[in-house]
This record gives C-alpha cells, sequence and structure tokens, in this order.
C-alpha cells in the first residue's frame, strides 16, 4: 500500500468532508500555511484523536459547570413575593350622554367619524373603479353616499348575520313565503348593491407596492377600533391574554385551521380582555405567519398597559421565562402555564411529581413550579405568587371564571358530586332550553347502573357531538345528560352550540 493511502484520511471537525493528503511537498507547504495561519481549520488526521479527546473532556466540564450555574440560578428556597399597588383607577373614562340609551352607548366606539371616514374612502373608491367594471342600466346613475346611508347600510349588515338566507336578493324578494318587508323599507335593493360595490376602508394611493401587511385595506377600521377601546374604559389590575377565532369558511388567506378548538376555520384573534367583564382592551389580529408570538405579540398588545403594575394571566401558548422578565421590567406581572421546552431547567424538565404533591425552582421573582393534578402534570410560571399550595373546594379554568364572571363557584365538591342512590334515566333525545337555567341547579353526579355495575358509563354528550367518542362516569342530574367534569359541563350549560 502506498505511503499516501496510508496517511489519507478524513478530519473529524467541521470541514471533515476535505481530507488531509500527506507528502513531503504537501507537509512542507502545510507546515508553512500553518505558521503563517494560525487559525485553521483544517486539522491533520494524527491529531484528531488527541483533539477530539480534549474537546470531550471540555464539553463535560461546560456541562458541569453549566449545571452550577443553573443550581446556583435557581434556587429551592421561596420567598413572599411583595405586590405592588395598582397605579390605575379602573373605570369608565367617557361615559355616554345616557346610559340607558343604547345608541348613546355605541356611538362611543363607532361615532360619526367612523361612518364618516367610511363614506369618504367609498365613495374615492367609486370614482377609481368607474371605468373599470362593467353596471347595470339601474346602477349607473351615482350619487355621493351620505351619512345617513351607510348607517343604514352597516345595519342591515350586522343584521344580515342575524336574519339569514340563500342569496342577497331573497332579503328584497317578495314572495309572501321569504318575504322581509324591513329591508326594503330602510334602503331599496339597487342602491344597497351600488354602496356594496364601492364599500372601502382606506385609500389604494397611501398603500406602498412591497406592502406585506395583508390586514392594510381594513387597518383604519382596526385602529379606531383598538384607540376606541383603550380610550372608552381603563380595566382593573387583573388582565387575561386569550384568543378567540372569529368563524369563516370561505377563501381567505388570514383563515386558520386548529382542530383542538370548538370553531376550528377562522380568523385567529389574540384579546386582552379584564378577567372580571370580559371587556376587550386590546387585540391583535394573526396575519403574519413570520411573527413571533412573544416578540411581536405579546409585548406589542400589552404595551398601552405598561408601567401599571396589571396582573395579566394567560396560556401557555405566551409563556416562557424571558417573557416574565422583560415584562417585570414594564412593571407587568404574569400568571400562566408554561411548556417544558420553555427554557425549563434542566432539573424541572424530566422531574415526576406525586399526585397532589408539586416542586418549584424560584430566580428572584420568576417562580415555576410543578404540580400534579391527579391527572397530569402542570407546569406553571408566576412574577405573582409565592410556591405555597391553598386548598380550593372546586377548581375551575381561569379561561371560564372570566366567561362566567355571575357564577358562584364556592359549591363545595360534595354538593357538585352529588351521589345519587336511584338508577340515572335514559338520556332525553333533544336539548331542553333548561340547560341554561341557574347553574346552581345543576349537579354532577355518579352514573347509577340498573343492573348494578360498579362503575358504570356513558358517551359524554359534548364529545359525541363534536366527533370524538369519549365516555364519562358522570351525569348532570337536572338535565339527566352524561358529560365529562370541566370543560364538558361547562360548554352544554353556556354555550348554544357546544
Amino acid at each position: 500500500m502506498d505511503q499516501r493511502d496510508e496517511n489519507e484520511g478524513f478530519c473529524l471537525d467541521c470541514l471533515s468532508d476535505c481530507s488531509v493528503i500527506s507528502s513531503e511537498t504537501d507537509s512542507s507547504d502545510s507546515n508553512e500555511d500553518s505558521d503563517s495561519n494560525e487559525d485553521s481549520d483544517i486539522i491533520p488526521n494524527q491529531f484528531c484523536q488527541a483533539i477530539l479527546t480534549s474537546q470531550d473532556d471540555d464539553s463535560e466540564n461546560d456541562d458541569t459547570n453549566d449545571a452550577k450555574d443553573e443550581s446556583e440560578k435557581w434556587s429551592m428556597h421561596d420567598k413572599k413575593i411583595i405586590v405592588e399597588p395598582f397605579k390605575s383607577i379602573c373605570g369608565m373614562k367617557i361615559m355616554p350622554k345616557s346610559t340607558e340609551n343604547i345608541k348613546d352607548i355605541v356611538d362611543l366606539f363607532i361615532g360619526d367619524d367612523f361612518f364618516e371616514h367610511m363614506l369618504k374612502e367609498s365613495n374615492r373608491y367609486h370614482y377609481e373603479i368607474v371605468t373599470k367594471y362593467k353596471k347595470a342600466s339601474k346602477t349607473k346613475i351615482w350619487k355621493d353616499i351620505t351619512l345617513p346611508e351607510i348607517k343604514k347600510f352597516v345595519g342591515l349588515i350586522v343584521l344580515m348575520g342575524q336574519v339569514k338566507k340563500d342569496t342577497i336578493y331573497d332579503y328584497w324578494s317578495t314572495d309572501s313565503s321569504i318575504e322581509t318587508p324591513f329591508f326594503s323599507k330602510i334602503m331599496s335593493r339597487n342602491r344597497f348593491q351600488q354602496i356594496m360595490q364601492s364599500w372601502h376602508f382606506c385609500n389604494n394611493e397611501d398603500i406602498s407596492p412591497n406592502c406585506t401587511n395583508k390586514l392594510v385595506k381594513v387597518q383604519p377600521i382596526i385602529d379606531h377600533l383598538k384607540k376606541r377601546f383603550n380610550d372608552v374604559y381603563q380595566p382593573c389590575q387583573q388582565l387575561l391574554l386569550y384568543e378567540s377565532i372569529i368563524p369563516c369558511r370561505g377563501q381567505l388567506s388570514l383563515k386558520t385551521y386548529n382542530p383542538r378548538k370548538l370553531t376550528k376555520h377562522g380568523i385567529l384573534v389574540r384579546e386582552l380582555c379584564e378577567a372580571y367583564t370580559g371587556y376587550i382592551c386590546n387585540f391583535e389580529m394573526y396575519s403574519d405567519q413570520t411573527k413571533k408570538i412573544e416578540k411581536d405579540t405579546i409585548l406589542t398588545i400589552i404595551k398601552p398597559y405598561k408601567n401599571l403594575w396589571h396582573h395579566v394571566y394567560h396560556e401557555n401558548y405566551y409563556d416562557s421565562i424571558n417573557t416574565a422578565e422583560i415584562l417585570l421590567k414594564d412593571k407587568v406581572r404574569i400568571c400562566g402555564i408554561i411548556k417544558r421546552n420553555r427554557d425549563l431547567p434542566k432539573c424541572l424538565k424530566k422531574v415526576q411529581v406525586s399526585p397532589g404533591e408539586s416542586i418549584f425552582r424560584r430566580k428572584n421573582n420568576v417562580l415555576l413550579q410543578i404540580w400534579n393534578n391527579g391527572r397530569q402534570q402542570v407546569n406553571m410560571i408566576s412574577t405573582i405568587h409565592s410556591a405555597q399550595l391553598i386548598q380550593s373546594s372546586i377548581t375551575v379554568s381561569l379561561l371560564w371564571i372570566a366567561d362566567l364572571p355571575s357564577i358562584n363557584f364556592e359549591t363545595s365538591e360534595a354538593e357538585s358530586l352529588s351521589n345519587i342512590s336511584e338508577p340515572t334515566i335514559r338520556t332525553p333525545r333533544f336539548d331542553s332550553q333548561e340547560r341554561f337555567s341557574n347553574i346552581k341547579n345543576h349537579k354532577l353526579g355518579k352514573i347509577v347502573s340498573r343492573t348494578g355495575s360498579k362503575n358504570p358509563q356513558r358517551h359524554c354528550k359534548v364529545c359525541v357531538s363534536n366527533g370524538k367518542r369519549s365516555r364519562t362516569c358522570f351525569v348532570c342530574t337536572f338535565c339527566n345528560v352524561p358529560l365529562h367534569k370541566g370543560d364538558c359541563y361547562l360548554r352544554y350549560h353556556t354555550a348554544e352550540k357546544y
């Protein structure tokens, strides 16, 4: 075998695709190159083993050092958090002329300035497109839109969401079987079509050719609503960062699909709400897939409420240690669920906690806590609370508390899960409107079998309606409907379409 073949090999470094061929001339050239360039990445083959060994030792030392640094940062000693007082006064900042007049209350958010902007841009847009599209003879005569007309037009659009028909023409139909005379009394069909063809919200000349914002056509309306939501009402200290979906199944690039949501297809909207009333303080419509949730959504949506010591509760989509530290500098404290892949320390990533027990780590004001609720481990992050657990009579999701502010959750668990001695009757075929009655009347109890079975189960009504066959051992004693505890129970008694 040639000496060249013996000395030919591959280097195990970042340039390992390059082979090292040693010869007398090459070795002299390489020595000269090594003298001239000390930072060369090409390593001779005979030194690979020694260098790799030293690199392994260094990596092990680095890992041990990182573990020591991490243990020093995250402590097992808890401390009492001194919560700063809220630096604002919650309540109405602009009062309506009459609190009993619905029109005065609506004018706080969509007043004359809102409609004047729409009619201005709609009239402008009509003259831009008048020569581009062929129109029927009945619609050739054009009159500029007036303020009363644009209000009537928007009112009819809202009413169409309540009175649903197959086509727009059916709203002005004179057929006695489907006639709705209210529409023809407010506006003629031809005038409605004229305004619909010219309905516009922005000046196209102000849009840059390189604009990538998919919401640019409706951005003035979004900005107006955000400003009014912020100007009219000052929320209390507790806020809720939440996701909702505007149902949509049409051809729209903004449309998202989430199989875990009750409404799976639609436009995703991230909302900052007051926890007690559900008032929307600020919102952000999802339109750009390149945006990072942490940087471009959370910090943007909370920006108007910084430096007031608000407490923000939110889901695991938004939580990370970095976000908590940034918001704490902006005088905003948070609490929520955090995923394992959101920079959790190594001492908490693979830990297993027994049911009912918890473990925590703290770094300054940031608390990470893992609690086993009996079914699964819950990873929590908070800059508001200490690690002390408080016994509660009933466990309810924070999101449901925000959606149902009038429900009294002080009912004991023994009352909510009452025992039934008589056999459970058959589930009714159709839902009764009594399911929306006072929540105190609806209690969960164990299903009792007619045959004496120890653990009888039935299919959950909510799960079956959503295409999921899941069985439960609980039944609502008032409705006689089998339901899971928690989410299914609350959906059935609060949502029209559960």
